[in-house]
């Protein structure tokens, strides 16, 4: 009988049971407790405290909680960081994932407020403790929103590496930033992303910043003929080959790895290099990006057949 692959998992509190029961923790009453066990974890570095961050930002549960513990502790930093977390959230649900073209003068009055509101809190924690990395790592997303230019983007990212130097979703950040729809440019994109995977260590999710500056350039292509021979270009497919290599030779990025390997995944199938792709779908087992999974488009099909070619093949983690 043919072996198929597990249901696909998006949900990173499916994922990860630990984050499930932080979240819990924190919408069932106990947002204090939650947030101090953050603290108390033994943490490898800020990058888990950050994705468990987003994960609580990106409950509405969190509000009245949230607003209880700071109406009793004003300066409770933790709790101010998610408070400007969830002024993000809030403020880009607002404007949506359309072009600018199609936000209306509403949405961006809105979205503008929620962001100017996070950075004056950003801005208080930067300047109450100068070596925190979270709040500037926060600010490279209100500088983008509130389009304070590349120049000032990169001040805070610079800011940022002084304190951590592979704070790897600060570097998604930029990437980002450097995009031409923000105001940047593909060459200092592609001079950006090749830097920085250059500096990261193998296995680190950092190392996936070039797949994911690849994956905006070939997105971002309007013309349809260069868009369909973009990732099949041997440079770009020599490219992701070396990224693959790297991401499997070294200790994952705690949490950062399911971005990072549904990434190259996606990018291997559609530059025409499934076998290549079936390595990191046998790591990623049931997880998935939501991001990548939406960039697959109309070869989800294959996909789905090399991760039972994975689960077949005892790939699987």
């Amino acid at each position: 009988m043919p072996t198929t692959s597990p249901p696909m998992v998006h949900d990173y509190c499916e994922i990860f049971p630990d984050l499930a029961r932080l979240r819990d923790r924190a919408t069932q009453g106990d947002l204090r407790g939650a947030l101090g066990a953050m603290d108390r974890a033994g943490l490898a570095g800020v990058v888990e405290v950050d994705r468990r961050l987003w994960v609580l930002a990106g409950e509405a549960g969190v509000d009245e909680p949230l607003e209880r513990l700071l109406a009793a502790e004003p300066g409770h930093r933790r709790g101010r960081t998610l408070r400007a977390l969830r002024l993000l959230v809030r403020g880009w649900d607002i404007r949506g994932t359309a072009t600018a073209e199609h936000v209306t003068t509403a949405q961006f009055d809105a979205f503008h407020d929620h962001l100017r509101r996070a950075e004056q809190v950003l801005l208080r924690l930067c300047a109450e403790d100068p070596a925190d990395p979270e709040p500037w790592a926060l600010r490279l997303v209100t500088a983008r929103g509130l389009s304070l230019g590349i120049p000032e983007t990169r001040r805070r990212y610079t800011r940022l590496v002084e304190l951590d130097r592979h704070h790897v979703e600060a570097h998604q950040h930029l990437v980002q930033s450097l995009c031409p729809k923000w105001g940047g440019s593909w060459d200092a994109l592609f001079e950006f992303a090749r830097d920085c995977a250059d500096a990261a260590p193998d296995g680190s999710a950092q190392v996936g910043v070039l797949t994911t500056a690849h994956l905006e350039r070939w997105a971002g292509e309007d013309d349809p003929e260069l868009r369909d021979g973009y990732l099949s270009d041997p440079d770009v497919v020599a490219d992701l080959e070396e990224v693959s290599d790297r991401l499997l030779a070294g200790e994952a990025t705690p949490y950062s790895w399911v971005g990072a390997h549904s990434d190259v995944a996606v990018a291997l199938v559609l530059a025409g290099r499934p076998q290549r792709a079936v390595r990191h779908l046998g790591v990623l087992g049931p997880a998935m990006e939501d991001r990548a999974w939406a960039l697959a488009g109309p070869r989800r099909d294959e996909v789905e057949e090399l991760r039972a070619q994975a689960a077949t093949h005892g790939a699987y983690r």
